[in-house]
């Protein structure tokens, strides 16, 4: 069932016979329209411009006039600028569309010529005759070759070059009930497609050179590979074929069948549309439809008829044809396929172009890999720390949490905000210290204050201040510095500046945890007791002097060790 069928768009009046045949062309919009009829004429109309007429959707610009008898056919060059025809007068003539002149004309058939073709560059013409014979002709109205061996046994009817360039060929048919195909460069006989049971009045070529469809008095479509040179299939018009012409975008093929045009869908195979003429207030009698043709934005077909009228039937921009509840659209107004490759290559260049930043972001960077590398030794640490949790850190707080040392979980109760171990050296000072991480089960930061400079100015404060954000995100914590006294020493007035910047940014951090709930210590270890700055001192209410172990703490001592190996 066709939802939203074509419409009847208006009429092109102005012969005086029969419509035999119709052309068109398009270029910025501006469509071409010449046609040719049994008044002997040639029509170029004005199709743009719609005129007050209801029913008149165009008006004829010029006639073209020189024939004597009727005329068969019209075609136009695919430059637009040409018009070429044939007629009973047993001639075909070469038009100037812009002056309406005839520039050649071609003499050599003995009989009525019923069919013309330019092909796709121009350059060469092709005519039939009721002399049953096919020639080659130059535009300069030289007949070059002329097709005898193997030709039709009766008139020749249609002929058609075909678009391809890959394998170019012709496409002719015969009252003699054949489809010939031959090669184009030699005008050899190259396939006889058999299987019509009547003459074979009209012959047309898919816009892709694929195809060719073929149809006559036994009111069948045959289908034909021209690639292959095999018969596809047949579809029944049920009455006399006088004209067919594929859709430009090849998913429909129309036949003129009687006073009918019938459409097929090529995919379904199946009839979707029939079109009528109008005849209310006319004689009785249905004018038949001999002539057809789709403009090339495949928006309006053109239709002509023996009342001596060209009507135009335009397409909805979509058309939806249902089919055992099966929806398919088809677009009259772009090609599908040219539609979705396009969408196809966009989505593969953005594809390629988001990768390809990506990419180039993570190389031109020189601290990519540096940071990659935290991020993983943070993420193993967190895991062997048993937290579960997401917690956001900054690239300053991520180098800090490289830090951590593992310990059991239970908080730390400790009142102080800082200890202090001080002894002289080699009495196990660290040692205590990293026991003590075990035994109060904090998070233990074991600080390199190394980690604390920076080359670029004002980045040691910002990591100083990392320090403390990364302890209170893990708290209960303890920071540990040893040797403390080379980091936190008295300060003096030759200090460098950003030195001194980082100690009081460092101290101002850690007073900032007295006043707050927040777990956690700082604890240093030093055999300079001395020179540790006093407002360092000040924080490490807790101080602790470790002195050298006795000769029976060191033999306990060497047990232990004696025991754990």
């Amino acid at each position: 069932m066709v939802v939203e069928q074509m419409q009847l768009k208006g009429t092109l009046e102005g012969h005086n016979g029969w419509v035999t045949q119709i052309a068109t062309f398009t270029h910025n919009d501006k469509t071409t329209v010449v046609s040719s009829s049994r008044d002997r004429t040639i029509i170029l109309w004005d199709v743009d411009n719609v005129v007050s007429d209801i029913d008149a959707i165009g008006r004829p610009v010029k006639a073209l006039t020189g024939h004597n008898h009727f005329v068969s056919d019209v075609a136009i060059s695919s430059d637009g600028q040409f018009a070429l025809s044939g007629s009973w007068d047993k001639t075909l003539r070469l038009w100037d569309l812009t002056t309406g002149q005839s520039t050649r004309q071609f003499s050599s058939h003995t009989k009525d010529v019923l069919s013309v073709a330019f092909s796709a560059d121009n350059r060469q013409i092709v005519s039939g005759s009721r002399d049953r014979s096919i020639k080659l002709w130059n535009t300069l109205a030289q007949c070059k070759y002329t097709i005898t061996e193997d030709c039709h046994t009766d008139w020749v009817s249609t002929v058609r070059f075909s678009p391809s360039t890959r394998d170019p060929v012709i496409v002719s048919a015969g009252w003699d009930k054949i489809v010939k195909v031959w090669n184009l460069g030699n005008c050899r006989l190259k396939t006889n497609h058999i299987g019509h049971t009547g003459y074979v009045s009209t012959v047309t070529v898919s816009p892709d050179g694929s195809l060719c469809a073929s149809g006559g008095k036994d009111g069948q479509a045959m289908l034909w590979d021209l690639n292959e040179g095999k018969h596809l299939y047949t579809l029944n018009g049920n009455d006399v074929i006088h004209a067919m012409a594929f859709s430009p975008n090849r998913y429909w093929l129309c036949a003129a069948v009687g006073p009918v045009i019938k459409i097929w869908d090529l995919e379904d195979k199946r009839e979707i549309e029939e079109l009528k003429p109008d005849i209310t207030g006319k004689t009785m009698t249905a004018p038949q439809c001999v002539s057809l043709a789709w403009s090339q934005d495949g928006q309006t077909l053109y239709a002509g008829y023996t009342d001596n009228v060209i009507l135009l039937f335009s397409i909805p921009p979509y058309i939806a044809l249902f089919n055992s509840g099966n929806v398919t659209v088809f677009s009259a107004m772009s090609d599908r396929a040219e539609i979705i490759s396009i969408c196809f290559r966009l989505a593969a260049a953005a594809a390629l172009s988001f990768f390809t930043v990506r990419y180039m972001v993570k190389f031109l960077d020189p601290q990519y890999a540096a940071r990659e590398e935290t991020r993983k030794r943070v993420e193993r640490l967190f895991r062997e720390l048993g937290l579960s949790e997401r917690i956001e850190l900054n690239e300053h707080e991520l180098r800090i949490a490289t830090q951590f040392v593992g310990g059991e979980d239970a908080g730390a109760e400790w009142d102080e905000i800082g200890i202090l171990l001080y002894g002289p050296p080699g009495c196990g000072k660290t040692l205590l210290a990293k026991a003590v991480a075990r035994a109060a089960g904090c998070r233990f930061i074991n600080l390199q204050v190394s980690n604390l400079t920076d080359k670029w100015y004002g980045e040691s404060q910002k990591l100083a201040a990392a320090v403390f954000s990364v302890a209170q995100k893990f708290q209960p914590t303890i920071i540990f510095i040893d040797e403390i006294d080379s980091f936190l020493r008295d300060r003096q007035a030759h200090d460098h500046e950003a030195t001194a910047m980082m100690k009081a940014q460092f101290m101002s951090l850690w007073d900032g945890f007295a006043s707050t709930n927040d777990r956690v210590i700082v604890m240093g270890a030093t055999n300079r007791p001395q020179d540790v700055d006093p407002a360092i001192l000040r924080r490490m209410s807790a101080r602790f002097a470790i002195p050298m172990p006795s000769e029976q703490q060191r033999e306990q001592i060497l047990k232990v060790i004696i025991i754990v190996l």
